[in-house]
């Protein structure tokens, strides 16, 4: 009985080295590998200094000693050797149970032993011959990390150490985000800024955090704290947020906008989905030109997302520069052309699709605007003329002559224009449908050239 418990025990062995080495041989767990000796790295280098750089942990390391892989390994050998062979003649139940003990208690003394390896390995030549085998076993479960694992294993230890700070430093240095996040809701609504989730729109655009990492942040350091007041000066003075950190969000991209153009509305997003829809049905490549383009968010966007050839015209050269800024930040192939309405596209040749935003502010309404859209949007991006009508005017009569046949136009409108806009087209135009948006609203017209 006790051979066969040895052989057993041999073979566990085995049959544990030889899945180690085949993990290793097909690169299975690879990048586990490299994590291991990354870590084992940095904790050769931290001897208690509370901040490492990547430099550091290259001088300061030497041979991997500690590893999970080595905890699991030996402790795992450890059981497998002495269990088998440990018998006990009562009833098998209390056998099972007092071999669970056993393999527990190898496996503490295992870990205790590394963890004294650990701190002496370099201090104590004895050690050094005691720690030989582990260092063996570690070239089963740790590979030659690179730069990358290190940098992510150095950006843990960071986040840990901050973890856990000091109550004494973390009052000292940070402030619970209870406490900041009470602060910037009250002042924006005693400014008369209400919307419920203000307060998060401005943490999360002003540190760059998405909804999901704010739900666990517990605390705000000094940084972002300073960070964040900057912000709230400007924004409690009632200036657009998109306009204080010069970025918008549209159809999941951040645009550049400052004072030289309109910020993108979620409402073109239904003018700019309308018009995709019809370039991925077609089988062709569409030809786009977007009219008063401003930031350039509605021509990149259907250039990014239905891979048309979009031509982009705005008279405002300041906007062009943004436009053309934009199309570079996100990678999208867009000829801008400067040009008040149609008057510089007559070498463009013809479109299958015209798309605009127009001005369609009536001009005596422009100084009832809210507060944030009259002193922070130019007022070229709003003045629609006397009835808002203008632009559209000018669309009317000379969209036809860059469009080919059967082209549709695609237009944004104000929310009491769909009729108006809709009897300007009808002489030249068939098919004239009025689109309404989240609040039921005029807010898009659809034509095709007659």
């Amino acid at each position: 009985s006790g051979l066969a418990n040895f052989v057993m025990a041999i073979t566990r062995i085995v049959s544990i080295f030889s899945f180690l080495l085949m993990l290793k041989a097909f690169n299975v767990s690879n990048d586990i590998y490299k994590y291991n000796y990354a870590i084992n790295k940095v904790n050769n280098a931290m001897f208690g200094t509370k901040y490492l750089d990547y430099n550091q942990v290259q001088v300061a390391s030497g041979k991997s000693v500690y590893s999970a892989g080595n905890f699991f390994v030996l402790s795992m050998t450890l059981a497998y050797i002495f269990v088998p062979i440990i018998t006990f003649d009562i009833h098998f139940v209390f056998n099972v149970l007092i071999k669970i003990a056993c393999a527990i208690l190898f496996i503490c003394l295992a870990y205790e032993l590394l963890i004294g390896v650990e701190y002496s390995y370099r201090k104590n030549a004895f050690i050094k011959v005691i720690a030989y085998p582990f260092l063996a076993l570690s070239s089963l479960t740790c590979a030659k990390c690179d730069r990358r694992h290190i940098k992510t294993v150095l950006y843990g230890y960071e986040e840990l150490i901050q973890m856990t700070a000091t109550r004494k430093d973390f009052d000292k240095d940070r402030e619970s985000y209870r406490k900041v996040y009470s602060e910037i809701k009250n002042k924006l609504f005693e400014c008369g800024i209400k919307e419920d989730r203000e307060a998060d729109y401005l943490i999360c655009d002003t540190l760059g955090i998405d909804k999901t990492q704010l739900f666990f942040k517990d605390s705000f350091s000094k940084q972002e704290i300073e960070k964040l007041n900057k912000v709230l000066n400007q924004r409690i003075m009632h200036k657009p947020l998109c306009k204080i950190l010069n970025k918008k969000c549209f159809y999941g991209r951040d645009f550049f906008v400052d004072k030289n153009v309109l910020s993108p509305r979620q409402e073109t997003e239904i003018l700019v989905n309308l018009a995709i829809e019809e370039i991925l049905a077609s089988d062709k490549k569409v030809q786009v030109l977007d009219l008063c383009t401003g930031s350039g968010a509605i021509a990149i966007t259907v250039a990014l997302e239905g891979k048309a050839k979009v031509v982009a015209s705005d008279k405002s050269q300041k906007a062009l520069n943004i436009a053309r800024k934009n199309a570079e930040n996100l990678g999208a192939k867009v000829q801008f052309i400067k040009s008040d309405m149609f008057k510089n596209l007559n070498d463009c040749g013809k479109f299958d699709i015209i798309i605009s935003n127009p001005p369609y502010i009536p001009t005596d309404d422009i100084k009832n605007l809210d507060i944030e859209v009259r002193d922070y949007d130019p007022v070229m991006s709003l003045d629609g003329g006397q009835d808002g009508l203008d632009f559209y005017k000018i669309i009317a009569h000379k969209a036809p002559e860059m469009l080919k046949d059967g082209g549709t136009l695609y237009l944004e409108i104000g929310y009491d224009q769909g009729e108006s806009v809709k009897a300007l087209l009808s002489r030249n135009f068939v098919d004239i449908e009025i689109i309404k948006d989240y609040d039921d609203n005029d807010r898009v017209i659809i034509a095709k050239k007659g």
